[in-house]
C-alpha cells in the first residue's frame, strides 16, 4: 500500500470500512457502507481543519475562522467549498448531493431508519468521501483500496422506515438539477458555462429558450432554491412536513417538464400508420426538437449504397397557423410545452397532404 501521512490515516481506514460492506451488498451492508462513506467526508475535513500549517502545505487559516468551520456539519461543507475556491479545483460531487447523503444517513443511524439506500445513492456517497480525501490529501483512495484489503464489522439489523420529507425534498431537487442541466446540454444552451452550472442560473437559461414558461413554475423554483439552500447551510426551515410533500410534488412536475421539453419521442411509426404511402423508404426517424423558442420537425434520413449516406434536415414549423386563434395569427406549434405534447400535435392535426406539401425535404421521395 502506498505510503500515507499518519493523520490521513483515520479517514481512509472509514473509507476503507465502507468500501468492504459496499462489496458485501446485503442491505445491512449497503447501510453501514452508507454511514461510513458519510463519516469520512467529515472526518477527512475535521482533521484537515485541526492539522497544523506545515502538515498541509504550509495553508494557514485563522483560528477564529476554523473554529467557525468546525462548528457543526454545514459550516464543514462551507469550508470545502472554499478549498475548491481557493485551490481552483473542480467540484465533482455537489454540495446539495452530499447533504442528501448527510440526511439519509442521519436517518439510518439516529432515528433506526432501516430503509435500504438504493446502488446510485451508494455510490455518490462512495464518490463524495473518495473524492474529499483526495481533494484535501492528496492520496488516491481508489488506488489505496486496491492495494488494501477491505474491512466491514458486522451490526444488528435496523427496522425498516422511510426517509424524511426533507431527505425526499433533497433528493427531488437533485433530479431537477440533473434534468436541468442535461436539458441545457441537449439544445447546446450551456456550451460556454461550467458543466455544474448553480440551479438559479441553469434554470434562468433553460426559461430564456421556453416560449412563455408556464408562471407557476418560476415560484416553484425560487421557493424550491431557497428551501434547499436553507438546508445545505443547515438554517431552520419553516415548511410543514405537508408542505415540503406538496413542494416535492411541484418539483417533480417541473423536473419531468424539463426532462421532456428539448426532443419527443421518435415517431415515425405512429406517422407512418396514418399516412404510410406519403413516407419514403428512406426516413428512418421523425422527431420533434425545441431550441431557442422554435419547434422543429427533425427528419433523419438513410441510404445504404456502398456507404451508409445519413441525413438530418430540421424544418421550422412556426409557418402553421392555428385557424382557431384567427384573427390573432397564432404559431400552432409553440414551445411552451413539452416536445412529447408537440409531438401528438402534429400527429393529430397535420398528418394530412396539404400540411406535407410544406414538408418537401423530408416527405419527398
Amino acid at each position: 500500500m502506498s505510503k500515507l501521512k499518519p493523520w490521513a490515516a483515520g479517514p481512509f481506514e472509514l473509507i476503507r470500512h465502507a468500501e468492504g460492506h459496499f462489496k458485501d451488498g446485503s442491505d445491512f451492508d449497503k447501510r453501514m457502507a452508507l454511514v461510513s462513506f458519510d463519516n469520512a467526508v467529515e472526518l477527512s475535513i475535521t482533521t484537515y481543519l485541526q492539522l497544523h500549517p506545515s502538515q498541509r502545505g504550509g495553508k494557514n487559516y485563522e483560528r477564529k475562522k476554523v473554529e467557525e468551520w468546525l462548528t457543526n456539519y454545514h459550516k464543514k461543507l462551507e469550508f470545502l467549498l472554499h478549498f475548491t475556491t481557493e485551490q481552483k479545483a473542480p467540484i465533482q460531487v455537489s454540495l446539495d448531493e452530499i447533504v442528501y447523503y448527510h440526511s439519509i444517513r442521519n436517518e439510518l443511524y439516529h432515528s433506526g431508519n432501516g430503509t435500504v439506500p438504493d446502488l446510485q445513492c451508494l455510490e455518490g456517497a462512495r464518490s463524495a468521501a473518495i473524492w474529499t480525501f483526495g481533494l484535501l490529501f492528496g492520496a488516491d483512495a481508489e488506488l489505496l483500496l486496491k492495494q488494501a484489503p477491505a474491512r466491514s464489522t458486522p451490526k444488528p439489523q435496523l427496522e425498516d422506515r422511510s426517509f424524511s420529507v426533507q431527505t425526499e425534498f433533497l433528493q427531488s431537487f437533485i433530479a431537477f438539477e440533473k434534468a436541468l442541466r442535461a436539458s441545457l446540454a441537449s439544445i447546446g444552451a450551456n456550451k460556454q458555462v461550467p458543466a455544474r452550472l448553480p440551479a438559479a442560473r441553469a434554470w434562468m437559461i433553460f426559461a430564456e429558450q421556453v416560449d412563455e414558461l408556464p408562471s407557476p413554475y418560476h415560484d416553484i423554483v425560487d421557493r424550491c432554491i431557497s428551501l434547499r439552500n436553507k438546508l445545505i447551510h443547515g438554517e431552520v426551515t419553516d415548511g410543514s412536513p405537508d408542505e415540503f410533500s406538496r413542494l416535492t410534488r411541484k418539483l417533480d412536475q417541473v423536473a419531468e417538464f424539463v426532462s421532456s421539453f428539448p426532443a419527443s419521442r421518435d415517431f415515425l411509426d405512429d406517422l407512418r400508420a396514418k399516412i404510410g404511402d406519403l413516407i419514403p423508404d428512406k426516413l428512418h426517424s421523425i422527431r420533434i426538437v425545441q431550441e431557442r423558442k422554435r419547434v422543429f420537425l427533425e427528419a433523419i434520413s438513410v441510404v445504404e449504397t456502398h456507404m451508409v449516406k445519413k441525413t438530418i434536415k430540421r424544418t421550422d414549423l412556426g409557418f402553421i397557423m392555428d385557424d382557431d386563434s384567427y384573427p390573432d395569427d397564432r404559431r400552432l406549434f409553440v414551445a411552451n410545452k413539452a416536445a412529447d405534447k408537440n409531438a401528438d400535435l402534429f400527429l393529430r392535426e397535420m398528418a394530412y397532404d396539404e400540411v406535407l406539401d410544406h414538408l418537401p425535404d423530408i416527405f419527398s421521395t
